[in-house]
This record gives structure tokens, sequence and C-alpha cells, in this order.
């Protein structure tokens, strides 16, 4: 199975524990995903301080796993908004970006849906700046 596809079976599960306010149990689905697609905590990305690509590039995950990093870091971003957790969010949020805009620039393959979230998230960075 390709990892994408792994990937969408996690983050429904994760999705609708948001959505039903589990957020423990979101996060640590989030971790196994992690763990498993990327063989790496998500902890782990989440700690770096300031950019976060030269320590992905170090990693050297697929363009595919930092897709599958950006999502985990928007969707926690997420989760911490709806726990009022905005410095959290903030910072988790200017991570996904980084490495959503570093994917829009280096892949073969136009996506709407990735424009859409990166427009997406600078709107969210720009209302909690601003």
């Amino acid at each position: 199975m390709r990892i994408i596809d792994e990937f969408f079976k996690f983050l429904s599960k994760i999705l609708k524990l948001k959505d039903a306010k589990e957020y423990q149990q979101a996060f640590l689905v989030m971790e196994e995903t992690s763990q498993t697609l990327l063989h790496a905590g998500l902890n782990e990305f989440t700690e770096i301080q300031g950019l976060i690509l030269p320590f992905v590039s170090g990693k050297g995950l697929t363009m595919d796993q930092i897709e599958i990093l950006a999502e985990l870091l928007k969707v926690k971003a997420d989760i911490e908004m709806d726990l009022f957790n905005n410095f959290s969010a903030l910072n988790l949020y200017e991570k996904s970006l980084e490495l959503l805009q570093h994917i829009q620039s280096n892949s073969k393959n136009f996506s709407l849906s990735r424009i859409e979230k990166i427009d997406d998230i600078r709107d969210i960075l720009a209302g909690l700046k601003g």
C-alpha cells in the first residue's frame, strides 16, 4: 500500500477524534502515525526551534513523508487552537507552512488542495499575529 493511502486511513481516524473533541486520543494517533510512516515521533519535529526544513532534510524524508508531516503539524495546530493554546498553534502552523511551501516549490505534481491549504494557513497566521 502506498504511504499516502495508509496516511489517509490514519488521518480519517485523527479527524474523527478531533471532531469528537477527543484530543488526547487524537494526539496519540498522530504520534502512532508519525512513528509508523515517518519513523520518528511527531514531538521530535514539534520541539524544533526555528526553521524545520534543515532538520527534516537531514532525516532523509521523501516528499510524500514531508507532506504527511506538514499535514500532521497542521492538524495538531488546529487542535491546539481548539484548546486555546495559540502560541503552540502559531509555532505548528509556521512549521506546516514552511514544509508545504517547500513541497509546492519542489514537487512536479500540481496540487490545488495544497495551494488552498497554504493560503488557509497564511490567513490563520495573519489572524494569530495580528
